[in-house]
This record gives structure tokens, C-alpha cells and sequence, in this order.
């Protein structure tokens, strides 16, 4: 097992073990355990595990240690060639029928699934290596976050990320049950800071319990 793979995945992704043991199907001590080189991680639950660490999972099957590196990349040239063949260079993305403050926030009841979106994959990998089916799309509406986004941009959210992985990232939010997309970093002991692009849009401190984090903004595409 790539014991050192798994802890510097984690550190990137800002996992914590229990989110790790709940995917993995063990206990958080055992996790704990594992992750310091003591044992593995069982294959069964590879699945879970790649969506938690956003790989493939024939590459969490590479890191667990049931594939060996030659094994993984004759798998993924087969999976290339048969891709290629069949023609099959187009994805479904889940888009939400949703229009995201990008201001005072949005207050949403539930979230619908509006349609599917093709898109083709060589581009999708280019921008983001986390599986399609835990990508979504959504819009923006405001100004807060201009010139960065702007109203009706189509928004692409990793929602994997739910933590706060980057030192100053954006992301869509729950803050007191309104949604918005913001810019947000860390500020100080269990303290977050919600702030805007726009200079005119003041930026907010509040507990980091207060906020929920449903995934982070990793792509935009607009109309000229």
C-alpha cells in the first residue's frame, strides 16, 4: 500500500480520518492506524474510497497494492483504446436547476436536477481529474464575485470539495441557509472568512460552523 500517497492526498484535500474510515468501512482508530503504515485499506470498498480521494479506481486499486503500476497503466491504455474506437469522447454532467447568489445569498429549498449536459471528456480532463459523476453545474447571479464571475456564467463545482483545501478558494456555500458562491479562507482558530471579488462588496468573518460547504468552484464558461 502507498501509505505515503494516501497521507499526502489527504493533506491536499484537507480529509480528516473519520471522513476516511467512513468511506473505507472501518473504524476511525484503525484508520489512524493504517494511515501511519500499520495495514491497508481492503479492496472492496475501492469504489468509496476513489470517489473520497477523486481518482479513478483502478488507481485506488494501484494504491491500496492490488495493481501493480505495469497492471494500472495496461488498463488505462486499454480503456483509452476502447474509448477511442468506440468514439466514446462525450460525459453527462448533472446540471441543477439553480441560480447561486453571487450577493446577500439565496435561499434554496432543494436542489432539482435540471438536465444533463454533454460535454466532451478530453476536455473535462483537461480541467479536473475527479469523476463526472461528482461534478455539477449551476449558474451565478450578482456582482459580488466581478470581474472574476458574472451573472449567468456557467459555473463547474467539484462536490467532492467540501472542505475548506484551498488558502483562498471559491466555493458554494451555505452560510445560515443561504447559498452563495464566495471566496473563502481560513481566519484565525474555527473562523472563516466570506469574501467577494468585487472591492464594493465588503468581506465577513463568522464562525466556521456557520458555514457549509456543498463544492468548490473549479471552472466557468460565458457568453461573449
Amino acid at each position: 500500500m502507498d501509505w505515503a500517497w494516501f497521507r499526502d492526498r489527504k493533506r491536499a484535500l484537507n480529509l480528516t480520518d473519520a471522513q476516511i474510515a467512513e468511506a473505507a468501512g472501518k473504524e476511525r482508530s484503525v484508520v489512524t492506524k493504517i494511515l501511519k503504515g500499520s495495514g491497508t485499506f481492503s479492496h472492496d470498498r475501492a469504489d468509496e474510497l476513489a470517489r473520497l480521494f477523486t481518482v479513478t479506481r483502478f488507481e485506488m486499486l494501484h494504491r491500496i497494492g492490488v495493481l501493480s503500476a505495469s497492471d494500472l497503466a495496461k488498463i488505462e491504455n486499454d480503456m483509452a483504446g476502447r474509448s477511442a474506437a468506440a468514439g466514446d469522447d462525450v460525459v453527462e454532467i448533472i446540471s441543477l436547476d439553480l441560480s447561486v447568489s453571487m450577493g446577500p445569498g439565496t435561499m434554496i429549498d432543494g436542489f432539482v436536477e435540471e438536465d444533463v449536459v454533454k460535454m466532451g471528456l478530453p476536455l473535462v480532463q483537461s480541467v479536473t481529474r475527479t469523476p463526472t459523476d461528482c461534478l455539477r453545474l449551476i449558474s451565478g447571479i450578482g456582482d459580488s464575485m466581478e470581474p472574476t464571475l458574472r451573472t449567468r456564467d456557467r459555473i463547474m463545482v467539484d462536490i467532492n470539495e467540501r472542505q475548506l483545501t484551498r488558502i483562498n478558494g471559491i466555493y458554494w456555500i451555505d452560510h445560515l441557509g443561504l447559498h452563495g458562491i464566495k471566496r473563502l479562507r481560513a481566519a484565525g482558530r474555527d473562523r472563516v472568512m466570506i469574501a467577494s471579488d468585487n472591492p464594493l462588496v465588503p468581506d465577513f468573518e463568522v464562525p466556521a460552523d456557520e458555514v457549509r460547504i456543498h463544492g468548490r468552484v473549479i471552472w466557468l464558461w460565458r457568453e461573449l
